[in-house]
């Protein structure tokens, strides 16, 4: 049957609430047959439109309930494609990635997927400094140093100095707070994809 979305590359993605195939839950039993009307419309509409899954690496089941006591995790998000779009794009790449504090794993996409690139990191303003008894006083001293230049020459050079100063007295006060919070957060995806793959065994 000819596809409906025509000839045009197409890439679908995203929270479907829905798994389209049995194995795609949990509390999948191997051995009982099993496929709701629900599944049976996703598939149909996915048959339709001449839809796929596009090949992925990461967990396969995308959210969960995080309950302790009735654990149940799902693929309900998933990233479809017709032959048009694996044609155009063949090195196009998925990855479900672990969900961290949300309930489901984002998905990312590529059209190519390359080495890493080297970029800076982006400053962040952290609220808690202003609540620092010399946050005021870290602001002002830098602020009040002079710098020669015309008008946007002493705005930008006293912008990154005061930026550095900042960055200082969050290392001071604080032990690199984001560091930690980026340990915390890989520790917790780590664990999550571990649970996610311990289900599927």
């Amino acid at each position: 049957m000819e596809s409906c979305v025509g000839s045009a590359p197409w890439l679908v993605g995203g929270d479907f609430n829905v798994t389209a195939y049995a194995y795609e839950s949990s509390n999948f039993v191997e051995d009982v047959s099993h496929c709701s009307m629900d599944m049976e419309e996703i598939q149909g509409c996915m048959g339709e439109l001449g839809l796929d899954d596009h090949p992925f690496t990461g967990p396969l089941f995308t959210s969960s309930n995080k309950q302790e006591c009735s654990y149940l995790a799902r693929k309900l998000d998933r990233v479809l494609t017709n032959s048009a779009w694996n044609t155009v794009f063949p090195d196009s790449y998925v990855e479900f990635q672990a969900p961290g504090i949300s309930d489901h794993s984002p998905g990312v996409v590529w059209l190519t997927k390359e080495a890493p690139v080297h970029r800076p990191k982006p400053f962040k303003f952290f609220n808690f400094w202003t609540t620092h008894p010399e946050f005021e006083n870290v602001v002002r001293r830098s602020w009040d140093e002079p710098v020669e230049g015309n008008s946007m020459q002493v705005l930008f050079c006293k912008l990154k100095r005061l930026k550095s100063r900042l960055k200082d007295l969050n290392r001071e006060h604080y032990a690199d707070i984001s560091k930690q919070v980026a340990v915390k957060r890989s520790q917790l995806e780590s664990q999550q994809l571990l649970r996610t793959f311990e289900l599927m065994m």
